[in-house]
């Protein structure tokens, strides 16, 4: 309402487009990033010619069609909003372009153009002194490492990004929480690793984070499924399978969670056989969000027998 309200007003078109530019990481966190880049559209329509402020909203767009999975769109973006801002000497947004070209470029799997340009991001975001960019930054380039194989290297970066962060925060904190999670686990710490990953979702439930949930509940599935733990595993990825489908591309379309999803959940049906996988899923589809954070975070293996009404 408040976004049409300023766009209707003549004149307005600024205002309208500070509030586009300021809430993605509210539409990033409520599963509505569709929402957002509607709105931001909406601002490009009045920013048609060359400006700092057209390159700020280009790196905004970019940063959410990350979240939707929409990767060559994202990476087209990104670049232009780099090559922008650079002409208008507009540091900061250089920094936001490189971050969301990192993360595209992640994403889509080309760990040589990441590794080309990730030392050239992080310097830019310090010289900004953009705590959200580097966290951000933190988080992906984690995630380059476990594409790379390097694990060890993945959980230096958490560990990295985790010390930066203020007293308190929760958001970035548990996202570098989780991945250290997923770094603990692919090492062998199967206790260690899930016990963080169960801390991150308690986090993530607390700040009403549909996505950072989305991701939490489906990466205990697959630990799940990979201690054969299958119930549980097909119960959660269910689950979270539901909330993608209001927020977008499953794991907002990381290339290392994807295949692990694809063997745990083939595991998952081989073992249980596929009427019984069914009916898990199909409950896990309809569990509200408060009953299957508990779920996730006390570690249960029959949600029916310990939660709900038997069938």
């Amino acid at each position: 309402g408040a976004m049409e309200y300023a766009f209707g007003l003549p004149g307005n078109e600024r205002a309208a487009i500070d509030i586009a530019t300021s809430m993605f990481l509210y539409w990033h966190m409520a599963g509505m990033a569709w929402e957002g880049e509607y709105w931001v559209n909406r601002a490009l329509k009045y920013l048609s010619r060359p400006a700092p402020l057209r390159a700020r909203v280009l790196a905004v767009r970019a940063y959410l069609l990350c979240i939707l999975g929409e990767i060559g769109g994202a990476r087209d973006d990104a670049v232009a909003a780099i090559k922008m801002a650079k002409r208008f000497g507009d540091t900061d947004t250089v920094a936001r372009g490189y971050c969301c070209l990192h993360r595209a470029l992640t994403w889509s799997d080309d760990l040589a153009s990441v590794s080309a340009i990730a030392d050239m991001a992080y310097r830019l975001l310090e010289d900004a002194d953009d705590a959200f960019g580097l966290a951000q930054f933190d988080m992906q380039a984690v995630f380059a490492e476990l594409q790379a194989r390097d694990p060890g290297r993945a959980a230096a970066v958490a560990s990295r990004g985790l010390s930066r962060l203020p007293a308190g925060e929760l958001w970035a904190r548990s996202y570098l929480l989780m991945q250290q999670g997923v770094c603990t686990f692919v090492t062998g710490e199967h206790e260690a690793g899930a016990a963080r990953v169960r801390r991150a979702v308690t986090m993530k439930h607390e700040l009403g984070d549909v996505v950072g949930i989305a991701y939490g509940v489906g990466v205990l599935g697959l630990m799940a499924a990979d201690q054969e733990r299958y119930e549980r595993a097909v119960w959660l990825l269910g689950a979270a399978e539901t909330l993608w489908e209001l927020a977008g591309r499953r794991y907002t379309g990381s290339p290392f969670l994807e295949e692990w999803h694809q063997p745990a959940t083939a595991s998952a049906a081989d073992h249980l056989g596929r009427d019984r996988y069914k009916v898990l899923w199909d409950r896990g589809v309809t569990t509200g969000p408060d009953a299957l954070a508990l779920f996730a975070v006390t570690d249960a293996d029959d949600p029916a027998r310990n939660f709900f009404p038997a069938p």
